[in-house]
């Protein structure tokens, strides 16, 4: 991972605190995924260093596996940093579009189809018209009927298409669902191939990642290239779930349209506050909330709404304090850190607990004035 993508893990993972309007989720949360990337990045007559052409050959290998869902996840990270850029001897694209239809196709037919890869290939398929978009959203529907993120999508679209009869038809049926899922665990297979690539294939002597680390101040004799290149990948790969997730904003825009679908809104905000498994959603729903008691003019339901998104705002800020301990570094340094951010399936709770571990780890370290998670008042752990 370089530069970019240790500031998006930083993005996402502060963003929460960052959502202080509806406004503002309307605006930021439909960023195409293009503007995460530098101007420089996407010249295709840059030539690739030394660590990118290694990079691109990891990927492509992933996309050459039997592993449908292995082969999505390399064509993600091409697709997302590479897709514009050409090979430097045959200057042929990294990626072209036959390469991606076909293989989206694939996983729309495929009985082994996880959820992060349907996901993974609707937000690829936005901008491509012979994306088989209907399929894609047909199994997210079928294998997901009850998770409020898969109609994110379609909502948007009816927006586009204002169709407001579609509109509230979705909104009924989001009010409708049971949980708010977005995040997932790296795939053992995925982690297992990356492995064994590194192991045959080393990673250059100079990466962006060791190169970020020793001007942080960590020594070099204490990184191991390998086992950072291995760790940095699967945190990219993490960090995907928050790039290739839903877009909020289009719910907003749905509930102020159409005043009668008010109680939908709320069921949905409840449902986003009280069983999603991300910080970014529950903040969404907190918002979407204040919006349907703002539009109705329930004066007594907006204050107490607002105070308890004060109270979520305060919790995660002081938490987030915890996580600064070492300026961010130690999800590259340290395994433990490492391990709970791969294998968490609920950022709350991992937050939570990588807080607890950092403090005793601090802690023993003498480390002064440090804040105890306990007191930001933890909402997850032992739950």
């Amino acid at each position: 991972m370089n530069k970019l993508l240790f500031g998006l893990l930083l993005l996402v993972s502060g963003f929460a605190m960052a959502v202080e309007t509806c406004d503002y989720v309307d605006e930021s949360l439909e960023t195409d995924q293009v503007d995460f990337v530098d101007d420089d990045s996407i010249d295709p007559n840059r030539a690739l260093d030394e660590w990118e052409i290694w990079k691109t050959q990891l990927d492509q290998f992933l996309i050459s596996q039997d592993n449908i869902n292995v082969a999505i996840s390399g064509m993600s990270h091409l697709d997302m940093l590479y897709d514009h850029r050409v090979d430097a001897v045959s200057r042929e694209s990294l990626l072209g579009n036959q390469t991606k239809l076909k293989l989206i196709n694939q996983l729309a037919e495929s009985e082994m189809a996880s959820f992060e890869s349907l996901m993974k290939a609707q937000s690829m398929c936005s901008n491509e018209v012979d994306c088989p978009n209907e399929a894609i959203q047909a199994r997210l529907e079928q294998l997901y009927p009850d998770n409020i993120t898969v109609y994110f999508h379609p909502l948007q679209q009816a927006l586009v298409d204002e169709d407001l009869e579609l509109v509230a038809a979705i909104l009924k049926r989001m009010g409708q669902t049971e949980y708010g899922q977005t995040l997932y665990k790296v795939d053992e297979n995925y982690s297992h191939l990356v492995e064994a690539y590194i192991e045959n294939h080393s990673a250059p002597e100079e990466s962006p990642d060791q190169l970020y680390l020793e001007e942080s101040g960590v020594e070099s004799d204490e990184i191991d290239l390998d086992s950072l290149s291995f760790g940095s990948i699967m945190i990219s790969e993490k960090i995907l779930s928050y790039i290739f997730g839903p877009g909020y904003g289009s719910i907003y825009k749905a509930c102020e349209m159409i005043p009668s679908s008010k109680s939908d809104c709320i069921s949905a905000a409840e449902i986003m506050i009280s069983k999603s498994d991300s910080i970014m959603m529950t903040t969404v729903g907190y918002g979407l909330l204040e919006k349907a008691y703002e539009l109705s003019g329930d004066e007594k339901e907006l204050a107490s709404v607002k105070d308890e998104r004060e109270s979520f705002d305060t919790y995660w800020q002081c938490l987030a304090g915890v996580q600064s301990l070492g300026e961010g570094l130690d999800i590259f340094t340290d395994s433990k850190v490492q391990e709970l951010y791969l294998n968490g399936t609920h950022e709350g709770l991992y937050l939570e607990q990588m807080a607890l571990y950092l403090y005793e780890k601090y802690q023993a370290k003498g480390v002064e004035g440090l804040t105890d998670p306990k007191s930001c008042g933890l909402r997850y752990v032992n739950k």
